[in-house]
């Protein structure tokens, strides 16, 4: 059985360098305050080694970041998560989630990440 594990919204959690700054606007993603970040770090720790156990399974992992800009998705790649992206996952934006899990063919999908009940639902919905 072939599975797919969709993360959503595992922002980046540092300030970004200046050419981000300058090509994609003060706030390219939210800037959390340092609770939050200290909160996320840990989710963000967890959540990779949740990928890693699956990677090891064969389980494709997709990182759905809810900004819809593929240019800023080419610009930021790994950078953007507080999850690790590693070789072979997928990286999509919200508005194309859905194609992202088609390519991959799986017989099951997964969510994961940030903010159920909003952000997760919300990705999920665009994708079907």
């Amino acid at each position: 059985m072939k599975i797919a594990l969709v993360i959503v919204d595992a922002w980046f959690l540092y300030d970004w360098p200046l050419a981000a700054i300058e090509k994609f606007g003060e706030s390219p993603v939210p800037n959390w305050p340092e609770g939050v970040r200290k909160n996320i770090k840990h989710f963000g720790d967890f959540l990779s080694y949740v990928c890693d156990v699956e990677r090891e399974k064969g389980t494709t992992i997709i990182h759905s970041l809810g900004n819809t800009t593929n240019e800023f998705l080419k610009f930021a790649n790994e950078n953007a998560s507080a999850v690790k992206v590693k070789d072979g996952d997928t990286i999509a934006a919200s508005d194309t989630i859905g194609r992202a899990i088609a390519a991959t063919r799986p017989d099951k999908v997964f969510w994961g990440g940030f903010h159920f009940g909003k952000c997760i639902h919300a990705h999920s919905n665009r994708a079907y």
